[in-house]
């Protein structure tokens, strides 16, 4: 929910180029539909059984590392309001990190270049920005 300053983002304001009487709703409403969307997919292919029901899952959702404190806030309120109560929210580029470690984590056991303490990674977040 990356917005320029000064917009509210629980006002009605998408989508941006619609003219009343469209319908409109607002940044979080949106995010939390698609959450919903993503929630009943997965509960109408996997979630049968009560426990494998998405909004019974620990969920993690990325966010850029550039969402300031209220994104953040609101994102997690969009989640909330799609049922998802178990919540980590996590920086898009740590997420990559852990992706990576867990991809190459057979790859890499026993050999010399593994991962030690004190190592430093470096991670760039090459990402789309604002337009």
């Amino acid at each position: 929910m990356a917005f320029l300053p000064g917009v509210n983002r629980r006002a009605n304001i998408l989508p941006a180029q619609a003219e009343p009487p469209q319908p409109m709703i607002s940044p979080i409403e949106a995010s939390a539909r698609y959450l919903m969307h993503l929630r009943d997919a997965w509960n109408g292919t996997m979630g049968t059984a009560a426990e494998t029901r998405f909004e019974h899952q620990e969920i993690v959702l990325t966010v850029p590392a550039s969402f300031d404190e209220d994104a953040r806030e609101l994102t997690v309120e969009a989640a909330r309001r799609a049922g998802l109560d178990k919540l980590t929210l996590l920086e898009e580029p740590l997420a990559a990190f852990y992706a990576w470690i867990a991809a190459n984590r057979d790859a890499q056991a026993g050999k010399e270049e593994d991962l030690r303490d004190g190592d430093l990674i470096l991670i760039c977040d090459i990402g789309g920005g604002r337009a």
